[in-house]
């Protein structure tokens, strides 16, 4: 888990992934579920390009990684510029 210093308080994001395969797609495809700074639900979903559910996986676990990282930088898309030059 990640923290971010918010003011006088510390927010850890809990990321959520999951995999999902539409009817027509040969591919998976990973969604990751998680609340920002400010509370509001964040989704976002890309495509593993993995035919097989375990390498799509692991995909998506990278994927995971990837967005604790970014979120532990205090850079999120959806902050304010004002909360960021508090941080």
């Amino acid at each position: 888990m990640s923290t971010i210093t918010y003011g006088q308080e510390s927010f850890i994001p809990e990321i959520r992934g999951c995999l999902s395969k539409h009817k027509k797609s040969q591919y998976y495809q990973a969604i990751l579920i998680y609340n920002d700074i400010t509370g509001c639900e964040v989704r976002k979903s890309k495509s593993t390009k993995k035919t097989d559910k375990t390498k799509a996986t692991r995909v998506m676990l990278e994927m995971i990684d990837e967005e604790k990282q970014r979120t532990q930088s205090g850079r999120s898309a959806s902050m304010l510029f004002t909360d960021f030059l508090q941080q």
